[in-house]
C-alpha cells in the first residue's frame, strides 16, 4: 500500500510541474502583416536562403566553470574546516569545451528578415492568451 500511495504523489507532483510549465511561458509565433506571401512558401525559402547565406559552421569553444571540491585542511589549522572538521569546500576553476554553432545568429537574423520581407513578423505572446485572429 505505501508503495502505491508514494507512486501517486509522484503523479500529483508531475501533474502539478505540467501545470505550471504549459500555463507559466510565453511562445514567439509568425503572424501575417497586409499581403503576406503563403507561410509554408516563405519559410522554406527563407530557411533555404539563410542556410545558404550562413552554413552551419560549429566550432569548439572553451569557458571556464567553478567546481566545488574538497580540499584536506592542514594538521595544524583545522579552524576553517566546514566539512567534518577536516575539509574545506573550495571553488576550483576547470575548463569546459563545446561545441557551437558561430554563423546561428547570423543566420536566424536573416531569416527574420527575409520572413519580414515577405510579409510575416514575429509576435510573442503568453500561452494563456488567445492565439490573434488573423482570418480578416
Amino acid at each position: 500500500m505505501e508503495r502505491k500511495a508514494m507512486w501517486c504523489r509522484r503523479v500529483a507532483g508531475a501533474a502539478v510541474v505540467l501545470v505550471v510549465v504549459s500555463t507559466s511561458g510565453c511562445v514567439t509565433e509568425w503572424v501575417p502583416r497586409t499581403n503576406a506571401a503563403d507561410y509554408s512558401y516563405s519559410t522554406d525559402y527563407c530557411s533555404t536562403e539563410s542556410r545558404g547565406q550562413w552554413p552551419v559552421k560549429n566550432e569548439v569553444a572553451t569557458r571556464t566553470v567553478y567546481v566545488e571540491k574538497l580540499e584536506k585542511c592542514r594538521e595544524d589549522d583545522r579552524s576553517k574546516c566546514d566539512v567534518d572538521g577536516k575539509y574545506n569546500r573550495v571553488q576550483q576553476p576547470e575548463i569546459e569545451s563545446y561545441v557551437m554553432d558561430v554563423n546561428e545568429s547570423s543566420r536566424r537574423s536573416a531569416y527574420t528578415s527575409c520572413m519580414w520581407y515577405w510579409g510575416w513578423s514575429e509576435q510573442e505572446r503568453w500561452l494563456w492568451q488567445r492565439k490573434p485572429d488573423t482570418s480578416h
